[in-house]
C-alpha cells in the first residue's frame, strides 16, 4: 500500500458493514461500476475512490484522454474523480498530466 493510501485507509478506517452502507448509497450499480452521487464527506469520498481505482489496471500508463474514459463511465463529472483519484494518492501522474498511472500496492486493483 502507498504511503498516502496506507494514511487514507488509517484515517478513514470503516467496518465492512459501513463500506457496505456507503458504497450502497454512492453507487447504482457495480457491474458495471457506476457512481450515482460523489459523496461531499472525505470518508465516504475515500471509500468510493477506493473501489472506483480498481477500473485501472496496475503497471499500465494511461494518457489523460484514457483515464477520462474509464472515468466517464463510471461519473458523468469524471474530472472530479479524476482530480480527487490523484489527490487522495490512488492515481499518480506527471507534472504535466499527461501520464497518469495506479499507485503501486493501491488496494484492489486489476492484475
Amino acid at each position: 500500500m502507498s504511503e498516502t493510501t496506507h494514511l487514507v485507509a488509517a484515517y478513514f478506517e470503516v467496518s465492512d458493514t459501513e463500506e457496505e452502507r456507503i458504497l450502497k448509497a454512492a453507487f447504482s450499480s457495480r457491474e458495471p461500476l457506476r457512481l450515482k452521487n460523489f459523496p461531499a464527506k472525505q470518508k465516504r469520498k475515500a471509500v468510493c475512490l477506493q473501489l472506483i481505482a480498481t477500473a485501472f489496471e496496475s503497471e499500465r500508463i494511461y494518457s489523460e484522454s484514457e483515464v477520462n474514459i474509464v472515468l466517464a463511465n463510471i461519473y458523468d463529472d469524471f474530472v472530479t474523480l479524476r482530480r480527487y483519484l490523484v489527490d487522495f494518492g490512488f492515481l499518480k501522474r506527471t507534472t504535466d498530466g499527461a501520464e497518469y498511472w495506479l499507485q503501486p500496492n493501491s488496494s484492489g486493483a486489476k492484475q
